[in-house]
């Protein structure tokens, strides 16, 4: 075939449109048919060649127009303009299903009837055209000789004509399917055209060499999921990639079962426990128990321990101690001390029944603790008499107050005792706070006895109570504030120049960092 229709672009237009026996060619309401004041695309028939042996073209009007010739082509295949001899165009009902992959033609569905393919020249490399079947090929050459002018060596780009008048023109495209799925069907100038060979199995998820496997080559099928065997030994996914090599393995979701699924190093989490665990809880009788992790990672009821020695009730039973000898702590009677006086029997803190416990000593005239004889924690024993010269006094008897405060002297005969001098005070009470507004060193107390008050002063404020004449030393005094300064000596004289007793400074009030002081001391004349 010899694009018989191209060359009546040569003949005069009326013999043109009798080859183009298209509906509506020479109506005047055709589309192709532009307003005559356009700017003209054309002046003569000639300068419409669309490069399609196939189509005739025609200048009408100044604008150029293509219709198929539906003799031009070999049985089975009609002319479709803008592609040459083809089949018939695909069937479309939008644009998105008529891309072609041909990167110079714009594509759309006319009509939502059939899909078209629009050349576009500007879509191609410098010195390339467009055409809608092959995509952007170099400019056919003009002039020619024979078709073996017209790409001659290359024969992937489809059968062409030569028509001396106009140049190559095309004719169709290369169709190298064989119909064999089984084959590789491409075509290589090279090897002058079409090559139908068995295909090698390429990383696709399909059978490409009809082998009835698929992806065999390779590690794994493309696109499929496999478990696999994580980094903390669960059970995860490996999604083959598209080079048909597995993927990481993705670890499970985390479930209850005491492992560690997810690969976090955390195990069971996201539940209230790990199956298989124990762990302590408090009991309903405040103890400490135990609990079990159930199978579904919820806890199971706190269990109470067994009874312990501790005085209280650990099996949640109302009772306490029950399986002991006691109850720990606790006073189990009374019994007599080894001293005689009325003590207490103890359960210990191992359950079992004690020795009697000795009272504390109380002023009686008798020993109550069993530890130093007569009310050993007081001055003297209650009712005890002794010779005024033990006391360092004139001659009598000296009786022990009731309140074992110290000796009663006023049976001592005559001249009273006075103590009223200065005494060398060891240790010497020594303190301060408050930032040193609060501040004491007392080595020396001067006592002053009118034989019925007794003043002491070398403290910081001057002391005063009754007289020491007596034995017994009992003063004190207050500098009041915001911080009330209370200082106090209590005590006893051993001798007539000797006494023993306790320097006390109690704070009252905001007093900063001033803590309650008590001192033993001495007293020599």
């Amino acid at each position: 075939m010899m694009g018989r229709c191209a060359l009546l672009l040569l003949l005069a237009s009326g013999i043109m449109h009798a080859c183009a026996a298209t509906p509506g060619a020479d109506d005047d309401d055709d589309d192709s048919v532009t307003d005559a004041a356009a700017a003209p695309d054309c002046t003569v028939d000639l300068e419409c060649n669309d490069g399609i042996a196939c189509t005739v073209d025609h200048c009408e009007q100044g604008q150029c127009t293509h219709a198929p010739c539906t003799d031009c082509c070999d049985e089975q295949l009609e002319c479709v303009v803008g592609f040459g001899c083809s089949t018939a165009p695909a069937p479309c009902t939008v644009d998105d299903e008529c891309d072609d992959g041909i990167r110079c033609t714009l594509d759309r569905c006319l009509d939502a009837t059939f899909c078209e393919h629009i050349a576009e020249d500007g879509l191609c490399d410098p010195g390339q055209v467009c055409f809608s079947a092959i995509g952007c090929i170099p400019t056919p050459p003009s002039h020619c000789s024979t078709s073996d002018d017209c790409f001659g060596d290359m024969p992937c780009l489809g059968e062409w004509t030569c028509i001396d008048e106009i140049g190559c023109q095309f004719l169709s495209a290369i169709d190298c399917d064989d119909g064999d799925a089984c084959t590789e069907d491409v075509c290589v100038d090279a090897m002058g055209g079409c090559l139908n060979a068995a295909p090698t199995e390429i990383c696709n998820g399909l059978d490409d060499d009809c082998d009835t496997s698929v992806d065999e080559d390779f590690d794994c099928i493309d696109g499929s999921v496999d478990s696999c065997t994580t980094t903390c030994g669960s059970t995860g996914t490996a999604t083959c990639e598209a080079d048909c090599s597995a993927g990481p393995c993705v670890p499970p979701v985390e479930t209850c079962n005491g492992d560690d699924d997810d690969c976090d190093t955390d195990v069971d989490e996201g539940f209230a426990c790990i199956a298989g665990t124990s762990g302590s809880c408090t009991t309903t009788c405040s103890s400490t128990g135990t609990r079990d992790c159930l199978g579904d990672c919820s806890w199971d009821t706190c269990v109470p321990p067994a009874e312990s020695c501790n005085g209280a009730d650990d099996d949640c039973d109302v009772a306490v101690d029950e399986t002991f000898a006691c109850v720990a702590g606790s006073t189990i009677g009374s019994c007599t001390t080894s001293c005689g006086s009325a003590g207490t029997l103890p359960c210990t803190s191992s359950c079992t029944v004690g020795t009697c416990q000795p009272p504390p000593e109380v002023c009686n005239g008798a020993d109550d603790d069993c530890v130093a004889g007569c009310d050993d924690t007081f001055s003297c024993c209650r009712g005890t008499m002794v010779d005024c010269s033990t006391l360092s006094l004139p001659d009598g008897m000296a009786v022990c107050r009731s309140d074992c405060s110290g000796y009663d002297t006023s049976g001592c005969t005559g001249t009273p005792f006075d103590p009223t001098g200065t005494y060398l005070v060891t240790p010497a009470p020594t303190y301060s706070c408050a930032f040193g507004l609060v501040s004491y060193s007392i080595g020396t107390m001067v006592f002053s006895d009118s034989g019925t008050v007794l003043i002491v002063t070398g403290a910081p404020c001057p002391m005063s109570g009754p007289s020491a004449a007596g034995g017994t030393i009992n003063v004190s005094c207050t500098l009041a504030g915001s911080c009330d300064e209370i200082y106090a000596l209590t005590g006893t004289f051993t001798g007539p120049d000797t006494w023993t007793g306790t320097f006390t400074a109690t704070f009252v009030g905001s007093c900063f960092d001033c803590l309650n002081q008590s001192t033993p001391v001495t007293g020599m004349r």
